[in-house]
C-alpha cells in the first residue's frame, strides 16, 4: 500500500450549534456556529484537495472521512451529501470531482487605496446543520472503530489525524471522564509512525480571545466545555510545536508544550491548524506518492 495520511472531520450539527458563533464571514456579517462549522469544513477539504494537485493529476495523499453528530439522536452518521452520501472514507480524486454545490460572493478589498468588490467562489461538500443533541461520545466511538479498520489496512502510513469542531455540549455522557477515556482510546491507536493525533475546535460563541494551541488550561476562559476538550485533545509531539513555533511566531524558548486545541478560532486559524497537521502527516513518501511542501 502506498504510504497515506488520514483526516477524520467531526462536526457538531446540534441544535445547539444555530447560536451565533462569534466568528464572522468573509464580510464582517456574523454567523450560526453550524455555518462557521460548514464553512471551515468545507475550507480544509478544498485546502487539502489543493495541496494534492500536481502536474500531472491528483496524488492520492489522503483519505478523508466526514462524521456528523446531533441530528439523529444518540447516532453519530457518515455526513457526506449528495452523490458521496453512504461513503465512509473518501479519496482526494472522489471529493474533487463530486462538489456538492459552489457559491459565488463578492468582497471588498482595498487596491491602491480603492476599495473594489473581488468575486470568488465557495466550493460546497457540506451545508450547515443545527438539530437535535449532541452525542459527542457516540461520534468518538465510531471514530476509533474506523480508525482500527484503516490501521489495519495501513499500518505502514503516517498516523491519522482527527479534527472535532463543536461547541463542546456533549449530551450522551454523566461526566466528563466518560470522553476522556474514548478519547484516550482513539490516541492510543497507531500506526509504524506513531499515535493518532486528536485535536479539537471549541466553536465557543463567547467574545473571549481566541486561543490556538494552549500550553495550559489557564491559557483558556474558566469554562468547563472548554476544559473538557482541553482534557481529550492530543498532546503534541516535538515535530509539531516546532511547526507551530515557526507559523505562530511562539518563542522557541519558552514554548514547549502544547496541547492540539483551538478556542473560539476563526476559519482562517483553523487552516493553519490544518497546516500543522498536513506537514506532519505526509513527511515520508513511496515511489507512487511524494509530498513536497
Amino acid at each position: 500500500m502506498p504510504y497515506k495520511a488520514a483526516f477524520v472531520f467531526l462536526i457538531d450539527q446540534s441544535r445547539s450549534m444555530g447560536a451565533e458563533s462569534g466568528i464572522d464571514d468573509e464580510n464582517g456579517n456574523p454567523v450560526p456556529k453550524s455555518q462557521a462549522v460548514s464553512d471551515a469544513i468545507n475550507s480544509l477539504i478544498e485546502e487539502l484537495i489543493n495541496r494534492c494537485k500536481k502536474s500531472e493529476g491528483i496524488n492520492e495523499y489522503f483519505d478523508i472521512a466526514l462524521l456528523g453528530y446531533g441530528q439523529k439522536n444518540n447516532e453519530a452518521y457518515f455526513a457526506w451529501e449528495g452523490a458521496l452520501k453512504g461513503n465512509d472514507w473518501c479519496t482526494i480524486s472522489e471529493l474533487e470531482s463530486n462538489i456538492l454545490d459552489e457559491i459565488k460572493y463578492s468582497v471588498e478589498i482595498v487596491i491602491k487605496g480603492r476599495i473594489v468588490h473581488e468575486e470568488r467562489t465557495k466550493k460546497i461538500w457540506i451545508k450547515p446543520v443545527a438539530h437535535g443533541i449532541t452525542p459527542m461520545k457516540a461520534a468518538l466511538s465510531k471514530t476509533k472503530e474506523l480508525l482500527k479498520d484503516w490501521i489495519k489496512v495501513h499500518n505502514d502510513s503516517s498516523p491519522p489525524i482527527v479534527i472535532n469542531i463543536t461547541d463542546a455540549m456533549a449530551t450522551d455522557i454523566i461526566n466528563k471522564q466518560e470522553l476522556i477515556d474514548v478519547a484516550n482510546d482513539i490516541k492510543s491507536l497507531h500506526t509504524k509512525d506513531g499515535n493518532v493525533i486528536l485535536f479539537n475546535c471549541h466553536i465557543a460563541g463567547s467574545k473571549a480571545p481566541p486561543t490556538i494551541f494552549p500550553s495550559s488550561v489557564k491559557d483558556l476562559p474558566d469554562d468547563e466545555h472548554a476544559n473538557t476538550l482541553f482534557a481529550i485533545s492530543s498532546e503534541l509531539p516535538e515535530q509539531y510545536i516546532n511547526l507551530i513555533i515557526e507559523i505562530f511566531g511562539k518563542d522557541a524558548t519558552t514554548y514547549k508544550y502544547a496541547r492540539g486545541m483551538a478556542y473560539n478560532s476563526p476559519i482562517t486559524g483553523l487552516i493553519k491548524l490544518l497546516d500543522i497537521g498536513t506537514r506532519v502527516a505526509v513527511t515520508k513518501s513511496t515511489n507512487d506518492y511524494k509530498a513536497e511542501y
